[in-house]
């Protein structure tokens, strides 16, 4: 999934999605998940999984390296959202970008990890059982499969192995602007067709393309930004 925001810079931004999945089979009051950067990136939003279809407050945290051993430290953590949103219902991308979201700028084989959290709603995961996926891999980060969940509070109880329903909506690069009104346009959504070898050998490529595109389009302002949350060698650790 792409989306576009019109910016003051040269060109507008166009943000990629990296999901994981949407079949989910339990909720939480907040899901924690964490992610390592093959290439500098800048995180501008999620996609997230929630049962609700109404108005609900969500709060997204942000820290440095792995979320293990920092689940109920509140003080370990970076605030970059504190918002509302309107729910999809179960199994279907929720979208979490919005006036307000702080920037969150990953080096290259760093690491970071993400607390999303649902005050008055429960956002929706999936039990990790034996053979799932570990890794959720595209050309500029990993997802990593297995995550936490915390019912209600910073005291709440932890279950784990859980798996995030979302996504990463990001850009490459590392330099930022700060979204300061509007909405997103949806731009198509890109996957690709398994081919024959003998197709391959003709040279033929081919892709199916999605589009969901609201029949009135809103469009976001942009403007250039320095606020961002870089992590240092010494923050993280990406073993």
């Amino acid at each position: 999934m792409l989306a576009l925001i019109p910016s003051t810079l040269a060109a507008p931004l166009l943000l990629s999605t990296h999901s994981t999945v949407y079949q989910s089979d339990g909720s939480a009051a907040s899901a924690l998940f964490e992610l390592k950067a093959k290439e500098d990136i800048v995180i501008y939003g999620l996609d997230v999984n929630i049962a609700s279809q109404s108005e609900q407050q969500v709060e997204v945290y942000t820290k440095p390296g792995k979320f293990s051993g920092h689940e109920n430290d509140e003080s370990s953590w970076t605030l970059v959202l504190n918002s509302t949103v309107v729910g999809q219902g179960t199994d279907k991308p929720t979208t979490i970008l919005t006036e307000g979201w702080d920037p969150v700028m990953v080096p290259s084989g760093q690491k970071q990890a993400f607390c999303v959290t649902f005050p008055a709603a429960s956002t929706r995961v999936s039990y990790f059982e034996t053979g799932d996926q570990l890794y959720y891999i595209n050309h500029d980060l990993v997802i990593y499969g297995k995550g936490s969940a915390r019912s209600e509070g910073w005291d709440g109880e932890l279950t784990s192995p859980l798996l995030f329903n979302g996504g990463i909506k990001y850009v490459k690069g590392n330099e930022t602007v700060e979204v300061v009104a509007g909405n997103i346009v949806g731009l198509p959504t890109v996957e690709p067709t398994i081919v024959s070898e003998a197709e391959i050998n003709r040279s033929l490529i081919i892709a199916v393309s999605y589009i969901d595109i609201p029949s009135v389009p809103l469009f976001v302002v942009a403007k250039p930004n320095q606020r961002t949350h870089a992590i240092s060698d010494e923050q993280t650790n990406c073993k």
